[in-house]
């Protein structure tokens, strides 16, 4: 989070100025922090792939008073973000660096012993991706019934086997072969031997379909958390808005309250 903040006393003695000089600090904090959300907003939009709109609209501006001459721009905490997790969990890394933190659809498969610690979850080929290239989340939440990943609170919410059944359309050709003429979710844990069967596949979630359900896709793979680099410079972006705007707007909003001053 960036703070800005001045005190009136070291520059304004005069007390007939005063309380414009109040007024116009106050607001030209507030305009400053306002620059600084918009400077970072920008750079995501430039550094990021496709951001969402809750990611762009991940930044909050608390507006300075006259009675405290302090604005602030930050993350989004978790009762301002009413839609969503607090950003500074999801993308709160991308200003920091440091690894991400885990998705609550990542605590619901470690729930279950299919995802390690360390681990995350990443679309595979035929996960249904929304328009900014991430997982929906309808897509998501079918998947964690399908495993019977809900919890006590939830087991209704998980897929019965007759709906699994539904969803594969197991049929025959006319030569007698098995087909899957829908789709079959599994889970692979990864390359090696797991209860005494040998798995080929890397860890994560795979569709199956076609004859003997011999077309197999990647729906989630479980891979290692990386630890990612700053790309947004929060303080830099802050800092240099502050330089660029602050005189020349608080000259202008000083002048204002000089002139409708009564």
């Amino acid at each position: 989070m960036i703070e800005f903040k001045v005190s009136t006393k070291s520059k304004f003695d005069a007390k007939n100025y005063e309380k414009q000089a109040t007024f116009a600090l106050a607001k030209t904090l507030t305009q400053v922090a306002f620059d600084v959300r918009d400077s970072i907003r920008a750079d995501m939009q430039s550094k990021f792939d496709r951001p969402t709109s809750y990611t762009v609209n991940s930044l909050f501006v608390q507006p300075a008073t006259k009675v405290k001459l302090v604005s602030r721009v930050g993350l989004r905490n978790r009762d301002q973000m009413k839609s969503a997790g607090p950003a500074a969990e999801t993308i709160g890394h991308q200003f920091v660096g440091g690894p991400r933190k885990f998705k609550r659809s990542e605590g619901a498969f470690r729930r279950i012993g299919l995802l390690k610690n360390g681990q995350i979850i990443v679309p595979g080929a035929a996960a249904e991706l929304d328009q900014f290239g991430n997982i929906k989340r309808g897509f998501m939440i079918k998947l964690l019934a399908y495993l019977q990943a809900f919890g006590e609170q939830g087991y209704k919410a998980n897929t019965t086997d007759k709906r699994r059944a539904s969803l594969a359309k197991r049929g025959k050709t006319e030569s007698g072969y098995k087909t899957i003429n829908g789709v079959v979710y599994f889970v692979s844990r990864g390359k090696g031997t797991f209860n005494g069967k040998r798995q080929h596949l890397p860890a994560g979630v795979w569709a199956k379909t076609g004859i003997h359900g011999v077309d197999v896709k990647p729906v989630l793979l479980f891979v290692d958390a990386p630890v990612y680099k700053r790309r947004i410079d929060f303080e830099k972006l802050g800092r240099d808005a502050y330089e660029k705007n602050f005189a020349v707007k608080f000259d202008r909003n000083f002048d204002q309250a000089l002139a409708t001053a009564r």
